[in-house]
């Protein structure tokens, strides 16, 4: 059973932040920082289940298919090291 009581004010939390969020950009404090090259970000709030992974090996095969390089980043799902791997 769904607790609205609960979810409620937390959505409410989530979109403040979200107000927050805008404002520090559109007003400049927050710079947007543009890459230098193609990228493409796969991610959202759900945790786990969504399909991202499958997503991202089909993206990377069709890219390596039409012959571009391709390299991705991943935080890795409950990785325990820290720094960078290669």
């Amino acid at each position: 059973m769904i607790r609205w009581d609960l979810i409620n004010p937390l959505s409410r939390l989530y979109l403040m932040g979200y107000w927050v969020s805008r404002a520090l950009y559109s007003t400049g404090i927050r710079k947007v920082h543009e890459a230098p090259i193609d990228t493409v970000c796969i991610g959202n709030i759900q945790v786990g289940g969504a399909g991202k992974t499958p997503a991202v090996i089909s993206i990377i095969e069709q890219q390596i298919g039409q012959g571009r390089r391709v390299g991705y980043l991943s935080r890795g799902y409950g990785r325990q090291t820290r720094g960078a791997m290669r």
